[in-house]
């Protein structure tokens, strides 16, 4: 593999990273908007949300999204919508 290929794998791996990056970022923050309009946010957008995170600021992510994290810990979790009835 010469070193043209090399640095265009590297540059299309980091496209890739970004553009991950770019789409956790989005969903993290649909998922955070409606919960702080709520003041609770579920079981099930917690877990999500966590997972996301993780992986977000494994990517390099932070910022915005890093101050955020915390006000999201403290509201209250609720159980999801499909699980009140069981």
């Amino acid at each position: 593999m010469g070193v043209s290929a090399i640095k265009g794998f590297y540059k299309d791996r980091k496209a890739m990273e970004n553009g991950v990056q770019a789409l956790l970022r989005h969903d993290i923050l649909v998922i955070s908007k409606s919960a702080m309009q709520n003041k609770h946010i579920s079981f099930t957008d917690k877990e999500y949300l966590t997972h996301m995170y993780e992986a977000y600021t494994r990517l390099g992510g932070n910022g915005t999204i890093k101050r955020m994290m915390p006000l999201l810990d403290k509201l209250p979790v609720q159980a999801d919508v499909e699980d009140v009835g069981e």
